[in-house]
Order: structure tokens, then C-alpha cells, then sequence
């Protein structure tokens, strides 16, 4: 029975420790908490990735969709599309899209000419 006593009053001890410690006022010798920022999301503009002319309408892809004048791409509204650039509206703002260059990954084409293989393997 003792044992059952004892073990009650270390449980209650604890648990009030753990509230007292809780409670109690920091020392001020010991370096503050460290605060956590969540940055707030930026949204970004679309990539453009390419602009095409067939006729009078031309078209421009951004974020892999094909576009014209008057199209919405998320809260971007396309206004024009030029031979390099294209300019869309978000809200009372203009920005102005320019084409990215391509990827690293690329490469430009030999200007040595093929070889060829001969019959002899």
C-alpha cells in the first residue's frame, strides 16, 4: 500500500513541477528564446517561355499555356505581346515578362561536320 502512496505523490510532484517551472520568471542572465519567422508567400510572376506570330493574332506561352491578348493567367491579365516581351496587369500594376534565356543543359549545335563511318569495322 505504501508503494501505491508513493507513487501517487511523485506523479503529483511532477506534475505540479512541471506547471511551476512553467510558470516561473525567466532568468535574465540566460539568452533569449529564439523567435521563428514565417516569411509571408510571394507570389511569382508567370515565366514567359516563348511568343509565336501566325497572322495578325500572336500568342506567347507562359507557364506552359498558350496565351492572347485579354487572357488571364492566375491574377495576370495579358495586355500585349511583343516580339521579345510581354506585358501583363495585376490589380492597377503593369510588369513587363521578357523571354528567359535557355537552360544551361543545352547545348548549341556542332559546326564540325558529321562523321561519317566507314565500311571497314
Amino acid at each position: 500500500m505504501r508503494i501505491r502512496w508513493l507513487t501517487a505523490a511523485a506523479l503529483t510532484l511532477s506534475a505540479v513541477a512541471g506547471r511551476v517551472c512553467a510558470d516561473a520568471p525567466r532568468d535574465p542572465m540566460r539568452p533569449p528564446l529564439p523567435v521563428t519567422h514565417t516569411a509571408a508567400p510571394v507570389e511569382r510572376r508567370p515565366a514567359l517561355t516563348g511568343i509565336r506570330r501566325f497572322g495578325e493574332q500572336p500568342s506567347a506561352i507562359l507557364d506552359d499555356t498558350v496565351v492572347h491578348v485579354g487572357d488571364r493567367v492566375g491574377p495576370y491579365t495579358v495586355l500585349a505581346i511583343l516580339d521579345d516581351r510581354v506585358l501583363v496587369r495585376r490589380g492597377e500594376s503593369t510588369a513587363e515578362l521578357r523571354l528567359e534565356p535557355p537552360a544551361e543543359g543545352f547545348k548549341k549545335p556542332s559546326s564540325a561536320p558529321p562523321r561519317t563511318t566507314t565500311g571497314d569495322n
